[in-house]
C-alpha cells in the first residue's frame, strides 16, 4: 500500500495501518457485479496460496450472489416463469410457421401459373 501514494493517504488505510490489500472482481456472466476487498496490516501477506484461496472465495461468492438475485426475482414475481417463456416462444414459432405456410401457398400458386403459361 505504501508504494501507491493515493492509497497511502486514504483515511481508512491510515487509521487501520493497512499494509497489504487485494480486490477481486465478482463476475456475473462476465460482467462486474461486486468486488471482494481483503486487507491486512502485515506487509506482503498475500502468498500465492492465499491469493488462490481468495480467488476461490470470490468465485463461490459470485455464484451465491447470482443465485440469491435469481431467487429474489422469482420470489417477487419479477422473473418470468418457464411456463410463460414457453408460451411466448410457442406463439412466436406458430406465427413463423403460419408465415412459411402462406409463402409456400404463394409459391405453389406462382408455379402453377407459370406452368400454365409455359404450356
Amino acid at each position: 500500500v505504501s508504494s501507491d501514494s493515493t492509497l497511502a493517504r486514504d483515511p481508512y488505510i491510515e487509521s487501520n495501518q493497512i499494509s497489504s490489500l487485494m480486490c477481486l472482481p465478482l463476475l456475473f456472466q462476465d460482467k462486474l457485479g461486486y468486488i471482494l476487498y481483503v486487507d491486512s496490516t502485515v506487509t506482503l501477506s498475500f502468498t500465492d496460496e492465499r491469493i488462490s484461496l481468495c480467488h476461490s472465495i470470490a468465485h463461490q461468492a459470485a455464484i451465491a450472489l447470482e443465485h440469491a438475485t435469481i431467487h429474489r426475482k422469482c420470489s417477487n414475481g419479477n422473473y418470468p416463469s418457464i411456463e410463460s417463456q414457453v408460451k411466448v416462444r410457442t406463439s412466436e414459432l406458430e406465427s413463423t410457421v403460419d408465415l412459411f405456410r402462406a409463402a409456400n401457398q404463394s409459391k405453389t400458386i406462382f408455379l402453377a401459373s407459370m406452368s400454365h403459361e409455359i404450356r
